[in-house]
């Protein structure tokens, strides 16, 4: 693991030079073109791929190799700590209460128990 993140996938008929590789929030989107000529014809080939990076992957980590040897595209990046979102008190505020006003007929019966 050793804080890495890689895969790699398989290219065969693509060169590097017809491939484009974008991140898009975190989906990681390869696209490949690939446009050959003969005496039948030409034949062109689109592929789209788009995968999601883990949470714990930094993007701005993220490269590319062409490994030409075994004709696959090999990306990765760095691994980093995910911090558990910080626990936040939230303090309970008291309304004040609304004083009810007084009927008239009640204000006059208190003055007279005086």
């Amino acid at each position: 693991d050793n804080g890495q993140f890689k895969f790699a996938f398989d290219i065969q008929d693509y060169k590097p030079e017809e491939l484009k590789i974008d991140v898009e929030g975190r989906d990681l989107i390869v696209a490949g073109n690939h446009k050959s000529e003969d005496e039948h014809g030409i034949l062109e080939k689109q592929f789209t791929r788009r995968f999601t990076i883990p949470e714990n992957i930094d993007l701005e980590t993220i490269k590319c190799d062409f490994d030409e040897k075994n004709r696959a595209l090999e990306i990765y990046g760095k691994k980093h700590e995910i911090k558990d979102s910080e626990k936040k008190s939230i303090k309970i505020g008291m309304k004040p209460k609304e004083v009810e006003a007084k009927k008239p007929d009640e204000a006059t019966s208190e003055k007279h128990q005086q």
